[in-house]
């Protein structure tokens, strides 16, 4: 099985600014003086936070690969404009997916980009021959699941983040199973689950290449960099 490497990188700030998110006071009875509102932990409020993540696709030849550089792609927190020109000085570079939306931290964010495609997941051939495929549908492309909490009381600026990442392509050729069935090939890329510490407003980022180690140098390869940004929104 091919096993995916990481590089993490975390950097500061981002240029895009903070959302400002005001709450609302109320006035207290005895002397009209406005009091703004405790918020705890376990007012959803207490989460509130702009999530941004950013995924870029290089293509590129193996040779190419080895000067790849996940600290010169992030370095100085570049605009994804910015980002996609470092890239493609390596190879063909995209941007597969851009999320930017205030979210309550603990409850999932799911994102995807991509498709769902039938599939043949089984095929029941009887005794006279006759075959009934069973299907059903996978996803394609990019889906990132995450979730997490500020840590108020060690560093309400610090959040710990879990998220689950995949990403998968479906091939041009198809894999023939039996006599005019055949089924989709699919090629996982990405597949990871972590827990991770981030500041609020410095991104993390994250490369992943499943290399084929049966490739010689001048074929193709893709390498996934991701961007996640955290920002909390309240005090």
């Amino acid at each position: 099985m091919r096993t995916c490497k990481w590089v993490v990188l975390s950097s500061c700030g981002v240029l895009v600014g903070v959302v400002a998110v005001g709450l609302m006071s109320r006035a207290d009875a005895a002397g009209g003086e406005f009091i703004k509102p405790a918020v705890t932990r376990a007012d959803p409020v207490a989460h509130l936070t702009r999530l941004q993540l950013d995924v870029f696709e290089l293509t590129c030849t193996y040779a190419r690969l080895a000067d790849f550089s996940l600290d010169r792609i992030g370095g100085g927190q570049p605009p994804a404009s910015e980002v996609l020109e470092r890239l493609s000085q390596l190879g063909h570079a995209r941007l597969v997916l851009r999320y930017d939306n205030v979210v309550d931290l603990p409850e999932q964010t799911t994102v995807s980009t991509g498709q769902r495609v039938p599939a043949v997941r089984d095929v029941v051939i009887s005794a006279d021959g006759n075959i009934t495929p069973s299907v059903g549908y996978e996803q394609v492309g990019f889906v990132a699941n995450i979730s997490g909490v500020w840590l108020d009381e060690d560093d309400p600026m610090q959040a710990k983040v879990s998220f689950g990442i995949e990403c998968s392509d479906l091939q041009d050729e198809s894999l023939e199973i039996a006599e005019e069935v055949s089924v989709p090939v699919f090629t996982q890329r990405l597949l990871t689950e972590e827990t991770r510490v981030l500041r609020s407003r410095e991104p993390v980022w994250l490369a992943c290449n499943d290399p084929d180690l049966s490739g010689d140098a001048d074929d193709e390869t893709k390498m996934t960099v991701i961007r996640l940004t955290a920002t909390r929104l309240t005090d």
